[in-house]
């Protein structure tokens, strides 16, 4: 967890909706297009970390069931590029 993202509050604010929770155990790797739901992303930097709660699987997503009591964090985004998702599809079309 090298890229740690201390962001000024006006920041904060415009990102949260860029940005989803992890547990550490489970973050996804910077700087690499990838695939989340229909869209093609890259991860930027990681937030602070902190405990997942009971009540984050509700609001976050149910890939932290059983994370509860855990150490996680927000992992900031971006959507890829054009030719980031070029390259992302060339490479799975090679992986066929």
């Amino acid at each position: 967890m090298s890229t740690y993202i201390d962001l000024k509050p006006e920041d904060r604010e415009r990102n949260k909706s860029q940005r989803m929770l992890y547990p550490l155990s489970d973050c996804p790797q910077l700087d690499i297009p990838t695939r989340y739901r229909e869209f093609v992303v890259v991860f930027t930097g990681y937030g602070r970390q902190f405990k997942i709660g009971c009540d984050h699987p509700s609001m976050f997503g149910h890939h932290l069931l059983g994370h509860e009591g855990e150490y996680g964090c927000y992992c900031y985004y971006r959507l890829a590029t054009e030719e980031e998702i070029t390259a992302l599809e060339a490479k799975d079309s090679a992986d066929e």
